[in-house]
């Protein structure tokens, strides 16, 4: 992929001697580092993570029991909803709350400590 995405970059971003253009990156698996393996982790960060501003996420997932989601959405910071009555199968609007916002992307234990001072 890193391979693909500097090819792609060098012809069609804001790179030295190039027009300036429109450049996204997406794919929903790129979160962090960690997200390129052992071996492509400090490329990833050097070629894109550290270049690159996030301007739109989302993610949901589940943190001490709890139905969490995750949103960015530029120019807000990261916002972390919990889901209220997730169980309730009649109801087809989940309804959610707001319990927490971040300027850098939340670390689990962040997203668990906001849950814990929300409840």
């Amino acid at each position: 992929y890193l391979d693909t995405v500097q090819k792609v970059e060098e012809q069609f971003s804001d790179t030295p001697g190039k027009a300036k253009r429109l450049f996204l990156l997406v794919n929903p698996a790129w979160r962090d580092k960690s997200s390129w393996g052992f071996f492509g982790g400090k490329r990833a960060q050097e070629l894109i993570l550290d270049r690159y501003v996030t301007t739109y996420a989302v993610d949901e997932f589940i943190v001490a029991g709890e139905r969490v989601g995750l949103l960015k959405c530029w120019p807000n910071d990261w916002a972390v909803y919990i889901a209220a009555n997730p169980d309730d199968a009649a109801n087809m609007e989940v309804m959610s709350s707001l319990i927490a916002t971040f300027e850098e992307r939340p670390e689990y234990k962040q997203i668990e400590k906001a849950l814990k001072e929300y409840r």
